[in-house]
This record gives C-alpha cells, sequence and structure tokens, in this order.
C-alpha cells in the first residue's frame, strides 16, 4: 500500500441555506412571495393555505361558472375546472386546501405525505449550510474521487478539519467502515480484479483482503462487538470473522439481499426490492421492518441502542430520496416514519451513517451531475443540515467512528 496523503484542497464553498417559501415540515405558512397565476380567483398572499390560485395562492385568470368539488359554486371559479373560491379542485389550489392535493401541499397536510411541507407556495429550493462546524468528537470515513477522479478513502473530522487521504492506489477503493475500536476499517476494492472486502489497519497501514469470493464482495460492516463483519455477495447476505474465518451465509433470496447491517450483535438487517427484513445469525426470527410498498426502501442502519434504523426512501411524488427512521423492533410502511431530510430536497439523500446521539452523515446526491456530497444532519428540532464536502468532487458512503476516536495520521512528506 501507498503512503497515506493528507489533502487540504478538498474545501467547501457554496451557497447558503435557503428554508422552504413554501412552509416548514410542521406546516407553517412560508414567506416567499407568491408569483405565479393559477386556475382559481384572487388569493390570500404569500405561503398561505388556500382561499385562492394554485398552490401560489395568487391571482387566476379566465373566470369560470362553478366548481367541481368541496367549494361548490360558492364564489364561481376562475378555470374550467375551479370550484368557488379554492380555484383547481378545492379550496387554495391544486387538489385540496393549500396546494398540492391536500391541506399545505403535497398529499396530506402540508406536505408530501407527512404534515408540514408545500402548502401556499412552492419551494425554490433546499440547500445544506455551505460548512460545518461540528464539535462531536469523531472522525468521518468516507469515498471520494477528489484526487484526479481516482475514488479513494478519506477521514474527515465532523468540523471539516484533518482531511486525511488514506489510499492511492490506482484501483478503487470504497465503502469503508470503522471497527468499533477504531483500529480498523473495511472497505470494498478491485485492486485484484474483482470487487472483494478489505481491511485497513489504522495502526500499521497495512491491508489484508479478507473475502475470496467468485461473485465478488461488498457493503461490509463490522458488529458492534467488533467480532463479526457483515457484507453482501451474489443474491445473499454473509458473516466473517475480521481474520478471514468462520465465513457464513445468513440469508439469500432470488430477488437479492443487500446492504446487510449488524441491529445489536446477533441480528442482521437488510434490503430486498422495496422492503427491508431482519434475521437472526442464527437463521432464526426473519422478519419484517419496512413492509413492501410502492415507495422504495433501502440501506438501513441501527441506532447505537439497536430500538430504532435509519433508511433511504423514495416515497410518492416526492423530486428526491428522504431519509427516514423507524423502530427496529416492528413493521411500518417506508414513507410513515419520522422524517430526517426534508421533502423539498430535490437531490438524493442516501447511505445514512448514525453517528454520535442523533447526528448522522449521508450522501447527497445530485441526478444531474451525479456528484454525492457527505452531509451532516443532527435530529434535534430547529438544527440545519450542513455540507462536509464541496460540490466538485464526488464524495459518498460516509461512516462514523466512535466518539472519543484517535487517529495518529501520517502527513504527507
Amino acid at each position: 500500500m501507498k503512503s497515506v496523503v493528507c489533502v487540504i484542497g478538498l474545501v467547501v464553498g457554496v451557497t447558503g441555506c435557503s428554508g422552504s417559501i413554501g412552509g416548514d415540515l410542521r406546516g407553517n405558512a412560508g414567506s416567499g412571495s407568491a408569483t405565479s397565476s393559477g386556475l382559481g380567483g384572487a388569493g390570500t398572499g404569500p405561503g398561505s393555505a388556500g382561499v385562492g390560485g394554485d398552490v401560489a395562492g395568487t391571482a387566476g385568470h379566465d373566470s369560470g361558472t362553478g366548481g367541481v368539488n368541496t367549494a361548490g359554486s360558492s364564489a364561481g371559479g376562475s378555470g374550467p375546472h375551479s370550484g368557488g373560491a379554492g380555484g383547481g379542485f378545492s379550496n387554495g389550489g391544486g387538489f385540496s386546501n393549500g396546494g398540492g392535493f391536500s391541506n399545505g401541499g403535497g398529499f396530506s397536510n402540508g406536505g408530501v405525505l407527512i404534515d408540514g411541507g408545500k402548502g401556499g407556495s412552492p419551494p425554490t429550493g433546499y440547500e445544506p449550510e455551505p460548512s460545518c462546524n461540528s464539535a462531536v468528537d469523531a472522525w468521518i470515513a468516507f469515498d471520494s474521487d477528489a484526487a484526479n477522479f481516482n475514488r479513494d478513502l478519506y477521514v474527515v473530522r465532523p468540523d471539516g478539519s484533518q482531511l486525511t487521504r488514506l489510499t492511492t492506489e490506482a484501483s478503487i477503493e470504497k465503502e469503508p467502515a470503522f471497527s468499533p475500536s477504531g483500529d480498523r476499517l473495511s472497505f470494498t476494492s478491485n485492486r485484484d480484479g474483482s470487487w472483494q472486502i478489505y481491511v485497513l489497519d489504522l495502526v500499521t497501514f497495512t491491508v489484508s483482503q479478507l473475502t475470496h469470493r467468485a461473485e465478488g464482495a461488498d457493503h461490509s460492516t463490522f458488529s458492534p462487538d467488533g467480532h463479526l463483519l457483515a457484507f453482501h455477495s451474489g443474491k445473499g447476505v454473509y458473516t466473517i470473522e475480521p481474520n478471514g474465518s468462520n465465513e457464513a451465509l445468513i440469508a439469500s433470496d432470488p430477488a437479492t439481499y443487500d446492504n446487510p447491517r449488524f441491529v445489536g450483535n446477533t441480528q442482521l438487517a437488510f434490503d430486498r426490492d422495496n422492503e427491508i427484513d431482519a434475521i437472526n445469525l442464527d437463521q432464526t426470527n426473519a422478519r419484517n421492518i419496512i413492509a413492501n410498498d410502492t415507495a422504495l426502501s433501502f440501506e438501513p442502519v441501527s441506532s447505537p441502542q439497536g430500538n430504532e434504523i435509519a433508511y433511504s426512501a423514495g416515497c410518492y411524488f416526492e423530486p428526491g430520496r428522504s431519509l427516514w427512521t423507524a423502530a427496529s423492533t416492528a413493521s411500518s410502511r417506508a414513507c410513515n416514519g419520522r422524517r430526517l431530510t426534508p421533502a423539498e430536497d430535490t437531490l438524493d439523500d442516501t447511505h445514512a451513517s448514525w453517528g454520535p446521539g442523533s447526528t448522522f452523515a449521508y450522501q447527497r446526491v445530485d441526478r444531474g451531475t451525479n456528484i454525492g456530497r457527505i452531509t451532516l444532519l443532527n435530529r434535534a428540532a430547529g438544527s440545519l443540515a450542513c455540507s462536509l464536502t464541496p460540490a466538485t468532487q464526488d464524495s459518498r458512503n460516509p461512516c462514523w467512528s466512535a466518539e472519543g476516536l484517535q487517529l495518529s495520521l501520517p502527513t504527507a512528506p
């Protein structure tokens, strides 16, 4: 393995955070001005839920003669399908109060599938804070193409300091995962011709190959006690000891089980099609955590306590994929859990890593440019997400270390 290189050029520089003009996640009225014209009568102004116009609540056009839905023909519509004071199909534009399909936008009160969100004026976009100043005493490992588009492993503090490149091979190194003690990092590489799991010793900086599977292997993770790693290969999920012994198939399915993550030391959670399942390591107690649904759900990760999982979901009529949490002890639907990232984020929020307390690291990927950025978020009320890596490099697959980890990283010569 080549020498470790400290990178100082991966800087952050993007525009600041702007909230949704159309209301927050709790259904509060937005703050932006209404700009567009709709199908209804005169609206009441920015961010309000309906008495007129389209989702923006502005003046309409083309006088009408009646409505078809709840507003009836009370005040006269403004378009061929509008009703009364509401415009669109009902009060407030769109299909119901406040725009979209229901009160406040989207499908339900104030947003897409949950209370709050897109009511009143439509959102103008979402952007996390341009830099992070988290004081959490831990590290985040991730992979990036920052060095001449060659994908390598990096570590960084959550405030953006001490950014260090760990690998310099011409091959691809990705999907890092810290051991609980922080002295090792598992990862996926094609350095020997096929995708296999390797382990980097963070004390000696030597690399050992863990798997030798004909189907290849990827998506590795350590158990909380450090005694096992889980990984995906072919159509199943496996465990193996850190020295490469006692490889065991835990579960397989023609539809493919993938993205295994430990729930405590005795269970694995993983995704399959549009659902998230779990099973004991002794292959008993197979169960469902996130039900099979038309909403895509994938990449589960357990909370440190093992009582919750975070996951990514593609919810109905949302512009991008979003992050959610749900109880790991019961079955629920993908978009009925506790939302982490806002509905108005047009980028894909995926691959969450659950850090100390209620802090998450995840990748936020722009489908148009295929650029991912490592982003941090605290679940506490009022917290704002922040971008840890810039939009000029593709950075993905973040993983938190344990809190208080001390790394002795060599610098560039």
